[in-house]
């Protein structure tokens, strides 16, 4: 299993900055009661879109989502009417704060909850209005985001010790659709096995499970575990719409892979540099591998150069350290990409290898589909004037 450090650095835009709680004061107006963390935001930002945040009746109970300078607000306004209140209503607004670009819709659910949940609160234990109930909602506040960032879930229990008094949150992501599976694709853990539970899946999903090591394709795994294909890649492409996996494109002495500009992120991470030592270790028994060594060795992929070559270069086992690991940890981070060789048929015509390529199929493909190798399939090309190879 590696972590995907490059997938958690991308949603590092989606945390919660932090939470605002507003209210409607009888004398001053809408007003920010409390911030977690203090000054969050500013006074003055909050007054501009007062009127969306301590909303008119019309827009309460509705997800209210605005954009200003560097923020975007995300809140659910409520509104009680009871006699107890001076002119017999109360409005508060719990507030999410995050940066402008972040997409909100998955939080959506989690903002309506909440407000939902101290509505509740008020009205069955006046827990917003009684002001020694209420100076317990920073702590919760600061909870609520301190969870929600770290693992997604929340859960807070006897709260202001409140008998039947409890808060649960979950977020659930918003996702895209997964790219296709391919036959010569390769799936990759990126979450350990001990963070899902193996058993409660159907059969088909726990064979293939057992059976992916980071190295080998989707049709190696179906073969092995005697799985359809297409039934094999169904099943892989729910791991990868759970997040479970990723795909890698296949390694061996012939690939090619090239640096991306991610690398000098890599140079000064530590973090991910210590992962990098651990998971490229050769021999465990020996003395881990040097981080100058790791870089230099990486440092070597561009254009032209296969696999072969940086070991022929580099002695990478000399230094303790596992090519083909290090290559699969590197494309997992965005550290490098393949290039593919893609044969095209000229002129439409049929090839003398009795095939014909339009040019969408590299050479991984077409080997893992037809079941035979590198090595054959440029074999029956290079003396085929009607095929050219593009490589990119």
């Amino acid at each position: 299993m590696i972590r995907d450090l490059q997938y958690n650095q991308n949603n590092s835009t989606e945390k919660i900055l932090g939470l605002v709680f507003c209210e409607f004061d009888i004398d001053e107006g809408p007003k920010i009661k409390y911030q977690k963390p203090d000054n969050v935001i500013n006074k003055q930002t909050i007054n501009s879109i007062s009127s969306y945040i301590i909303p008119k009746v019309h827009l309460k109970n509705k997800i209210i989502t605005i954009t200003i300078g560097n923020y975007r607000i995300c809140g659910f306004p409520i509104h009680l009417d009871h006699i107890k209140y001076r002119r017999n209503m109360y409005i508060f607004n719990l507030c999410f704060i995050f940066d402008k670009n972040t997409n909100t819709c998955s939080y959506e659910a989690v903002v309506k909850k909440l407000a939902c949940d101290l509505r509740t609160l008020e009205v069955e234990s006046e827990f917003l209005s009684n002001e020694n109930l209420k100076q317990h909602l920073p702590k919760i506040m600061e909870q609520v985001q301190n969870s929600l960032n770290e693992t997604g879930e929340c859960i807070i229990q006897r709260i202001a010790n409140l008998e039947h008094s409890a808060i649960y949150l979950k977020l659930i992501r918003n996702h895209l659709d997964p790219r296709v599976v391919q036959s010569c694709d390769v799936p990759v853990f990126v979450r350990s096995k001990s963070e899902f539970e193996i058993d409660d899946w159907d059969l088909t999903t726990q064979k293939i499970v057992s059976a992916i090591n980071g190295f080998k394709t989707v049709s190696l795994i179906a073969k092995e575990t005697n799985i359809e294909s297409s039934v094999a890649k169904e099943a892989i492409q729910n791991l990868l719409y759970s997040d479970i996996i990723r795909l890698v494109p296949i390694i061996q002495y012939s690939s090619m892979f090239v640096r991306t500009p991610l690398i000098a992120e890599f140079y000064s991470n530590s973090e991910l540099q210590n992962d990098a030592v651990k998971f490229s270790q050769f021999n465990k028994d020996k003395e881990p591998p040097l981080f100058y060594d790791i870089f230099m060795v990486l440092n070597m992929f561009g254009h032209g150069f296969m696999v072969k070559n940086v070991i022929e270069l580099g002695n990478p086992i000399e230094k303790n350290i596992d090519i083909k690991k290090l290559i699969l940890f590197a494309l997992i981070q965005g550290l490098l990409r393949k290039i593919n060789k893609y044969p095209i048929s000229l002129n439409g015509c049929q090839s003398e290898s009795s095939a014909f390529f339009p040019g969408d199929c590299n050479y991984d493909k077409i080997c893992s589909e037809n079941g035979i190798s590198i090595q054959k399939i440029e074999d029956q090309l290079d003396e085929d004037q009607n095929v050219i190879i593009c490589i990119k």
